[in-house]
């Protein structure tokens, strides 16, 4: 008998049939839009930043003083590398405003200084990417908003500043002059360049330190402007007052430790005769409105044959272009000495 195996031709025919069955996808419904999902959170794509400089350099975002006459500057610090710099945890912030005297030159007026530390107040706010915000709420009493108002910020070793440390960066003092109401400036005060000085001193910030061997919180010969001005009558380091640097400055260059410094004899080793960009105001010390503060640091007033009700106003009878400008001249009127006292700086 000849047996036939049928199971694998049925087993076959129907794995034939339920695949001839079978779908790619394609010929279903399509599926219900899901819901709308919420909108995603603001990405940080990361900040590549610093927390110790060999150099720094300050850059003023923002510098204003409201209604109630509480003053805030924003600013922004990079390292050498133009990375942001974050953990300054220090910075003294220093107010001033410029006034014309009754006698026609200009002259600022120290009102305030505070300083701010982010580990003992909130005046001084960290945000973590370069930028800080540093605020006085302390009204000035002699506030004149309709004046040129001028902002200093010094970032110093001496009031605890950690990224000091190792003593690498130089100290920096950054200035700002500006309006309140954000229009031009009616006025300003820039007579000398830190260059000029640092031909001499080649750092400024060691020229007149009350810390020995430390520098004297700051570089930019604005800086020394705004605290040895008019209004300041706070003791220095030593206990010497802080006065008008139109005097001082003339009175250090004049006597130095009992001595006179070589370059005194002559105005134009640091002064300039004419205006420029950078010194709109480079050629005011020769006008018939000069401060009468440089005078008398050498020409003291007990020692001048004047009648004693003659006003005080030099350049009103004197002029201080055809004396002052010769150095043959400065040299025998400014200061009565030998030449073997001179020394040099």
């Amino acid at each position: 008998m000849n047996r036939v195996f049928t199971q694998p031709l049925v087993y076959t025919a129907v794995m034939m049939s339920l695949l001839s069955g079978c779908s790619d996808g394609d010929d279903g419904k399509p599926g219900l839009d899901g819901k709308q999902g919420q909108d995603g959170k603001p990405g940080n794509p990361g900040l590549i930043i610093a927390t110790s400089a060999e150099q720094l350099s300050l850059k003023y975002l923002d510098a204003s003083i409201n209604d109630d006459g509480a003053s805030t500057a924003k600013f922004e610090v990079l390292n050498e590398l133009d990375l942001p710099v974050v953990g300054i945890n220090s910075v003294s912030f220093i107010k001033a405003q410029l006034l014309n005297n009754p006698k026609g030159f200009s002259e600022f007026q120290y009102l305030s200084d505070l300083d701010c530390t982010t580990a003992t107040d909130s005046c001084l706010t960290d945000h973590g990417d370069g930028s800080y915000t540093v605020t006085d709420s302390k009204q000035q009493s002699q506030y004149d908003k309709s004046v040129p108002q001028r902002f200093v910020l010094s970032l110093s070793k001496h009031n605890g500043n950690t990224i000091y440390s190792e003593n690498l960066i130089p100290e920096i003092a950054k200035t700002i002059d500006f309006m309140v109401d954000g229009s031009e400036l009616t006025s300003t005060r820039k007579i000398v360049t830190t260059a000029s000085c640092n031909e001499c001193h080649t750092d400024l910030a060691f020229a007149k330190n009350g810390y020995e061997g430390e520098s004297h919180y700051t570089n930019d010969i604005n800086g020394c402007i705004t605290c040895h001005a008019d209004g300041n009558d706070i003791n220095g380091a030593k206990g010497e007052q802080l006065s008008s640097i139109t005097g001082f400055a003339h009175e250090w260059h004049n006597t130095l430790h009992g001595e006179k410094v070589r370059i005194a004899y002559d105005c134009t080793s640091c002064h300039a005769t004419e205006n420029t960009a950078e010194l709109p105001n480079a050629s005011d010390w020769l006008s018939d409105t000069a401060n009468d503060k440089a005078c008398l640091s050498c020409h003291p007033a007990e020692s001048l044959k004047h009648n004693a009700n003659l006003a005080l106003n030099c350049s009103a009878c004197h002029s201080v272009e055809q004396i002052h400008t010769k150095t043959s001249k400065v040299k025998k009127v400014t200061l009565d000495t030998n030449a073997d006292q001179l020394v040099n700086i």
